[in-house]
């Protein structure tokens, strides 16, 4: 996408003109600025869905960045893995007029492009406004508030999985925020599968995230089994597991309970995963079920789309 001058002050440069830096540092210092905002998402959803194209695109307004907009085309449709991408990120101070237009920018490459579907959503620390024409799509998630004391989070886990915490945690668990657990990690869970699960491309890029300290990973001590969580700004989100060994997945969603809590900056909220949503699938609501179980709040996500008429 180039640069686009819609009305006077108002520029939409394509991701690569903001550069990396400038567009991370934007999602950083934003209240609502969250992880899969940021370019190292752009890039991971790049590498998993192989044919993906980044149309992402800044906001300068005279000559400021107020807002980046994640944008990444699959296929027929603007989304990210399938799922809802991130929606816009503004500064308070984006004009109307800004605001319309990018709005406008995004439904008419999406016509240029023939896509069938436009999908947004937020995350459960930040609102998001989309405009009233978009259909709601909205669901719930399941967060745990990792501030309250140990004896109330452990009060909350569903009864059932205490003993199965507590055999998995005889055997040694371990939190770990070493590039080397993603790649222990990626064995793991190729191994369960029989095969490669994703692009490596995406590996690498989490061993990136665990450098500098945006992913840790719960595992054993014989490294059989792994429970990833993504980590931005005091607050955190479960992004993968697998397990060679039977019972351990409840040990290793403890571990990253505990380690994200006593952490040495210790992580707030913790998004263990979304809740059933109606059409899902049995396996689908099975894990829903899971999640359900460590004492998270359903707390809603805002989510919208737009389609071709």
């Amino acid at each position: 996408m180039q640069v686009r001058n819609r009305i006077a002050g108002v520029a939409f440069p394509s991701r690569a003109v903001v550069g990396d830096a400038v567009w991370n540092a934007f999602v950083h210092d934003h209240p609502s600025g969250w992880f899969f905002h940021t370019t190292m998402w752009l890039d991971y959803c790049l590498a998993y869905q192989p044919g993906a194209v980044d149309h992402s695109f800044g906001i300068l307004e005279n000559g400021r960045l107020i807002g980046v907009v994640p944008l990444i085309r699959e296929g027929d449709a603007y989304t990210m893995g399938g799922e809802p991408g991130m929606a816009p990120l503004f500064a308070w101070s984006m004009s109307p007029k800004a605001w319309t237009e990018c709005w406008g920018l995004i439904t008419e490459q999406a016509r240029m492009w023939r896509l069938e579907r436009v999908a947004f959503r937020g995350h459960p620390s930040a609102p998001i406004f989309l405009p009233s024409t978009w259909r709601d799509i909205g669901w719930d998630t399941y967060v745990v508030d990792l501030t309250r004391p140990k004896a109330e989070r452990w009060a909350a886990v569903r009864k059932s999985y205490h003993s199965l915490v507590n055999r998995a945690n005889a055997d040694g668990l371990f939190v770990s925020a070493s590039p080397f657990a993603v790649v222990k990690a990626h064995e793991v869970h190729r191994a369960v599968s029989g095969r490669e699960t994703r692009p490596v491309a995406t590996w690498e890029a989490m061993a990136e995230w665990a450098r500098h300290g945006f992913l840790v990973v719960a595992h054993t001590t014989e490294w059989t089994a792994m429970a990833l969580a993504i980590v931005w700004k005091r607050h955190a989100y479960y992004a993968s597991g697998a397990a060679l060994e039977p019972n351990l997945s409840h040990g290793l969603q403890w571990a990253l309970i505990e380690g994200l809590a006593t952490a040495p900056v210790p992580v707030e909220t913790y998004e263990v995963g979304w809740a059933a949503k109606p059409g899902d699938s049995e396996k689908a609501q099975g894990i829903a079920r899971f999640k359900a179980g460590w004492g998270g709040q359903l707390v809603p996500i805002a989510a919208g789309e737009w389609r071709q008429i």
